[in-house]
């Protein structure tokens, strides 16, 4: 699928604190190549306290993916909180002002302010973080302690999660072997991230491995099915 989507960053990057917002770093996305992107990332604070669900911080990303499908785009430095990091077409909001979970449920209110949702991605610095991803049809990593890299694997497009020197899946599953030999001290922006584990479905005769098929991206707009709370969205592969 070339649908854009969030492929890697660092919500903390080893070593560091980032919380000077005047300072950068990058995030890699990918998508159709050639095509141009206009969207914008929001940081949606998911701390277990009384900002839950804030949007913390709004960066508007503009550029063309690359021949290979890349784009890497610089944004301000995230602060270290549990984040929601929605890539999403257009957003009506403030930072800082709007929140999605006025009464700190752990559950969006609305999502009104938003169009379409390209990628959601739910990562916590805690185990207690009140993540908004998998209410709207995306992703909420499992706690596996500070985390420094993310990124989706190459194949499937699955979820993992760097921690000091080990890797974790989407469920917090330690899949540190599966990656033996291979760097992930620093993000690989503007290349191919590793390949998900690939196992044999066993079933199907296609010589296909799960590692091999195109994984399922969401897309939300305002106005389709309710889900919860006057969420509105729709998912499509």
């Amino acid at each position: 699928d070339t649908s854009p989507r969030i492929s890697e960053f660092q919500p903390i990057p080893a070593g560091t604190t980032p919380t000077a917002l005047s300072a950068t770093q990058m995030m890699e996305l990918t998508g159709t190549p050639g095509a141009a992107f206009s969207g914008f990332l929001l940081l949606v604070e998911s701390d277990n306290d009384d900002e839950a669900g804030v949007v913390e911080q709004v960066e508007a990303l503009n550029g063309t993916f690359d021949a290979n499908g890349f784009l890497v785009v610089t944004i301000g430095a995230l602060e270290e909180h549990s984040h929601t990091y929605f890539l999403v077409s257009t957003f009506d909001g403030e930072a800082e002002s709007t929140d999605f979970d006025t009464d700190n449920d752990g559950v969006p209110d609305s999502i009104n302010e938003l169009g379409y949702l390209f990628d959601v991605l739910g990562v916590p610095i805690a185990d207690d973080a009140l993540l908004y991803g998998s209410d709207v049809g995306g992703t909420d990593l499992a706690f596996s302690g500070t985390p420094n890299l993310v990124f989706r694997g190459t194949g499937d497009g699955a979820w993992f999660n760097v921690v000091g020197d080990s890797v974790f899946g989407e469920d917090g599953s330690d899949v540190t072997a599966s990656f033996a030999g291979i760097d992930l001290s620093s993000p690989s922006f503007g290349e191919e991230n590793p390949a998900s584990p690939a196992t044999d479905d066993g079933d199907d005769g296609d010589g296909l491995s799960d590692g091999e098929i195109a994984g399922t991206v969401i897309g939300c707009v305002a106005g389709g099915c309710i889900l919860a709370a006057a969420i509105s969205m729709y998912v499509h592969s």
